[in-house]
């Protein structure tokens, strides 16, 4: 078990970022990559997972170059910021780690997709990786993960980012609070979350409608700019080409 240091930032300019992290080394471990995920439901009832835990789940990730993790999360109720995570990286396939669990009697509650591009600073080994991620219907954000709480404060502290645009969530808080969809229809509700089918699919749960258009306007006109307009049709993203890296764990 790791605990992850790690911190998202909001309401970020990408480009303003890129340049700032570049002050500091930073290199692009990898470009964007669409990422496959299924979330399971741990052998808990929705209750009790509310009641014992601030959240816990499994995780499928087919990360796109041959690379596929099953992951286990967990934050507890005294728990403020970090997460606790179990995790292997297999040979298997996407499809062959979701029957597994599936003939286990896990319930797979999701599938969802979302956009990763990923960035490490080879001079500073406490900073852990830089990572950008797109999920369907949410703006662009950061995420930061570093060695210690320290070490994450100090370097958010260097590249001057909004200190009121930190959390230490993730993406179903994000919905909530930006677009008016309830955490918990994202954790427990919603079965499939794609960008094809954003509109159709959240349209029913979203409470501050015009924010969410405005997303979808400005995520399909960047998704155009990086090569990935297919995935608003249900195509296929563009070729990447494959990265030496050794790990990119979440």
């Amino acid at each position: 078990m790791t605990t992850e240091i790690e911190a998202q930032v909001l309401n970020i300019n990408y480009d303003d970022v890129i340049t700032e992290i570049k002050k500091f080394g930073a290199i692009q471990k990898y470009d964007w990559v669409k990422f496959r995920i299924a979330v399971f439901h741990p052998c808990l009832t929705i209750e009790e997972q509310k009641e014992k835990y601030g959240f816990i789940f499994t995780r499928i990730r087919d990360e796109g170059m041959g690379k596929v993790t099953i992951t286990t999360k967990v934050k507890t109720k005294t728990s403020e910021k970090f997460v606790d995570e179990y995790e292997i990286e297999t040979k298997n396939s996407f499809d062959e780690c979701r029957k597994l669990l599936t003939a286990n009697h896990l319930n797979m509650k999701a599938y969802q997709e979302r956009l990763r591009q990923k960035w490490i600073i080879p001079n500073r080994p406490e900073i852990k990786e830089i990572v950008f991620d797109i999920w369907p219907g949410l703006p662009l954000y950061m995420e930061v993960e570093a060695n210690t709480e320290k070490d994450l404060t100090n370097f958010l502290d260097e590249i001057n980012v909004d200190k009121k645009m930190i959390r230490y969530t993730g993406a179903s808080a994000f919905y909530e609070e930006i677009i008016g969809v309830s955490k918990d229809d994202i954790n427990f509700n919603i079965p499939k979350l794609d960008f094809k089918h954003v509109n159709e699919i959240l349209k029913e749960y979203v409470t501050k409608a015009d924010e969410f258009n405005q997303i979808l306007i400005k995520q399909k006109e960047f998704l155009s700019k990086i090569g990935f307009d297919k995935l608003f049709e249900g195509g296929k993203s563009r070729k990447v080409k494959k990265s030496s890296r050794k790990s990119s764990r979440k």
